[in-house]
């Protein structure tokens, strides 16, 4: 079944981020992306499973298999191209240092990540769990049985 195995997929990828990150030494953005990846797996399994199977046909018709193939490659190959041009770039690292600098000495704390999601970033932070808090609750709404209008 296609969408189980783009699940078990996602999952995958996940968890190769996370074992990255864990590599390169930053354990709490490890767990923070088993984590994070483990509610998004749980809450799009549960929506696929209670979600209505749709009749609908594959979009562009018979021959639209090569023409979802041809768009398939086209942005894969943008997109590869792009991330080449950005990483041949030399990076600007003043916003870097402000940080190394500024973290303890303003921040009082020796962990920068955390210093910059908490102390520095604080509202951008609450914005995103906001945000994945909401889409937790649209979840939540789409579990939910409809009742039938009599």
């Amino acid at each position: 079944d296609r969408p189980s195995l783009a699940i078990v997929a996602l999952g995958v990828v996940g968890a190769g981020t996370a074992l990255i990150y864990l590599l390169f030494g930053a354990p709490d953005l490890a767990l923070t992306q088993l984590l994070v990846e483990t509610l998004t797996l749980v809450i799009i399994t549960l929506v696929m499973v209670r979600l209505p199977r749709s009749g609908m046909a594959a979009p562009f018709g018979v021959g639209g298999r090569y023409l979802r193939a041809a768009l398939a490659l086209t942005l894969g190959a943008t997109l590869t191209g792009l991330m080449l041009l950005v990483t041949a770039m030399d990076p600007d690292t003043a916003v870097t240092r402000f940080y190394e600098l500024n973290s303890y000495a303003a921040a009082h704390g020796r962990n920068i990540v955390n210093v910059i999601l908490v102390d520095f970033r604080s509202l951008d932070t609450l914005g995103e769990i906001v945000v994945v808090v909401l889409a937790a609750l649209g979840a939540v709404a789409l579990l939910k049985p409809v009742k039938e209008a009599k």
